[in-house]
């Protein structure tokens, strides 16, 4: 775990005197408007809203012309303060030190919680059920899940896998290893990663309900993505 937090604090460090802009995938989601998705953008005002795993704080700009009161969890101290040193006289923030498995807010708390790129790491001792029932624990009944998870290319074949999920080692049939990180940050990281919706239903559909999904697919100068974003709310 030292590692883990050591290598994404000093990411985040050399970062940090770079411009913010939020995840395109997040911006479309949270302001579009779609046939196939159902969701009420118009309950951001004045929610409560926790970003799993903030990184730098990105879309936190985003939330906040939302009109959400924003909270968020990281794995060290000096994310946090980086990320506090950032905004200050900005916005008004609450972040926590924590983990997927072991978010510090009580139950029933956020009418949103967001993971970008973030809920799918799992903490070693622990598995992807761990992190779903900590994200139901302290989400309030009928508040919003809005998250993605890489994406595994059984359903597309003419589609090269994710980058990220090339040669994985894989550990039991809900987890893998990363092994072929092409930016050398995550290598060693324990995944949970998604085979199609169906399996993300069966994987979660026991906490949360009325799912809307997004299937992207992209290659972007020669890195391929893979992704299925998911918007469903609490039973």
């Amino acid at each position: 775990m030292k590692n883990v937090i050591q290598s994404y604090t000093d990411f985040h460090k050399s970062k940090s005197s770079g411009h913010l802009y939020p995840t395109e995938w997040l911006i479309r989601t949270l302001l579009g408007s779609y046939p196939q998705l159902d969701f009420d953008n118009s309950k951001f005002r004045n929610s409560k809203l926790l970003d799993i795993g903030f990184g730098d704080g990105r879309n936190f700009m985003l939330f906040d012309n939302c009109g959400a009161d924003i909270h968020g969890v990281e794995i060290s101290k000096d994310i946090c303060d980086l990320v506090y040193k950032k905004f200050e006289n900005q916005m008004k923030l609450e972040l926590r030190v924590g983990r997927n498995s072991n978010i510090p807010f009580e139950d029933n708390f956020f009418d949103f919680a967001i993971a970008s790129s973030s809920c799918y790491y799992v903490d070693e001792g622990t598995v992807f059920a761990d992190n779903i029932n900590e994200i139901n624990r302290i989400l309030r009944p009928n508040g919003w899940f809005i998250a993605n998870f890489p994406l595994f290319n059984k359903d597309y074949p003419s589609i090269n896998e994710s980058f990220i999920l090339e040669n994985n080692e894989k550990i039991d049939d809900e987890h893998i290893v990363i092994r072929n990180d092409i930016y050398g940050l995550r290598n060693g990281y324990k995944f949970w990663a998604v085979r199609n919706k169906e399996h993300l239903i069966d994987s979660i559909g026991h906490k949360f309900k009325n799912f809307s999904f997004s299937v992207l697919l992209d290659n972007f100068y020669g890195v391929q993505i893979n992704m299925l974003v998911v918007v469903c709310q609490k039973k």
